[in-house]
């Protein structure tokens, strides 16, 4: 149970993308030349003419137009954009504990709206039951729409995965460690061992967000055929979920551990060495329970065994 979040994890960076099944669903035709002047034009498809010297001259009017106006526009652009990103990126590095949730909680949220979305749009095509009655089945057609889905996120994964690297790089140095426990290290071991703890919660938030946002967007449309139904209770779930594991783990790591650690007299080195690290495996074994729950619920809704379960992740 416990290593499954790791095999799903990776699983999703292995998207069966040479599958005719995979292709049939992701893959874009490229539109000629000719297609694509007569799609903007609205032209019919035989014409009396040819339009190579219209495309031509069009094409030297653009790129004299794109010299004297877009490109000083895209030069602003970038710099405006890059001191967006600065700004941004100074903001996650301050307040990283709690700007990477909600990075990670709208992430999630939309691949599991746009994931679940897609498998409810092949009910309304009314090719659902033909393309589950396919070699790779229901297991198999929903696996490969959330696989070809959670990698077409590419921009907002990379902008994802900048703002983790610096969330995980300030933890480690210390710097954000402070903001998070308001109770000074009494010794540099708990400083270590709490910047150690909040990076890896980083990485390890990053990680179960992937997983549980990808089978929340497996299982609802297993439920629901309606497009509008399905993107609402899959988002909704899976912010339940979400909204879940993190107030648990705050009332571990602020609550119930240093009542514990009062109870035990602990002495404070101990205790402060502790209390990050059984909270972080506190969170890891909880949404691990969550993600072999959703796992089994998916296996039993598309009926799948506990064979093909395996063999899709391992």
């Amino acid at each position: 149970m416990f290593m499954l979040t790791w095999q799903f994890w990776l699983a999703l960076r292995r998207p069966q993308t040479q599958h005719p099944v995979y292709r049939r669903l992701f893959a874009r035709r490229r539109r000629t030349r000719r297609e694509i002047v007569e799609s903007l034009l609205e032209l019919p498809a035989e014409l009396p003419f040819d339009l190579s010297p219209l495309v031509r001259s069009g094409w030297r009017f653009f790129r004299a137009v794109a010299l004297v106006f877009v490109l000083p526009a895209m030069i602003v652009f970038t710099y405006l954009a890059t001191v967006i990103f600065i700004m941004a990126a100074s903001l996650v590095a301050i307040f990283s504990p709690l700007v990477l949730p909600v990075v990670n909680t709208f992430f999630g949220v939309s691949v599991a709206l746009d994931a679940s979305g897609k498998i409810a749009e092949e009910y309304d095509r009314n090719t659902y039951e033909v393309l589950g009655a396919s070699p790779v089945g229901r297991l198999g057609i929903h696996w490969m729409y959330v696989t070809g889905t959670y990698q077409q996120q590419g921009t907002a994964r990379l902008g994802r995965n900048g703002f983790t690297i610096i969330g995980i790089i300030t933890a480690l140095v210390g710097f954000t460690s402070s903001f998070v426990f308001t109770i000074p290290a009494p010794d540099l071991s708990v400083e270590i061992a709490r910047a150690a703890g909040l990076a890896a919660f980083f990485a390890l938030d990053y990680i179960q967000t992937d997983v549980i946002s990808n089978l929340v967007g497996m299982l609802i449309p297993a439920y629901l055929t309606s497009q509008t139904n399905t993107r609402l209770i899959a988002g909704g779930v899976f912010i339940a979920l979400q909204a879940t594991s993190y107030l648990a783990l705050l009332l571990i790591a602020f609550v119930v551990l240093p009542l514990l650690f009062a109870l035990l007299d602990l002495n404070a080195v101990v205790a402060g060495i502790a209390q990050p690290l059984l909270a972080l495996a506190a969170l890891y074994a909880l949404r691990a329970v969550i993600i072999a729950r959703l796992w089994r619920l998916i296996g039993r809704e598309l009926g799948a065994d506990a064979r093909e379960l395996t063999a899709l992740v391992g």
